[in-house]
């Protein structure tokens, strides 16, 4: 999981590769709103994907806003 809209921050970009190479090793696949394009609402989308998932990890870096880290700390 990572804030939606604007651009993905490099700090993020290097984290999603790390954990990609990671759960490769676990045979996980990494699988985010972006991976599937289904036509249908985006919210939606990453709702069933949060709860069809065994893992989720949320990456929270400086460079978020504070009402989007807010929200995944609920």
């Amino acid at each position: 999981m990572t804030q939606l809209g604007g651009g993905i921050s490099p700090r993020t970009i290097k984290i999603r590769n790390s954990l990609e190479s990671e759960l490769i090793k676990y045979n996980f696949k990494l699988v985010d709103a972006n991976t599937k394009t289904t036509g249908k609402d985006f919210l939606d989308k990453i709702w069933k994907q949060m709860l069809g998932v065994p893992m989720g990890i949320a990456i929270l870096t400086p460079e978020m806003r504070q009402t989007t880290v807010a929200k995944y700390l609920l």
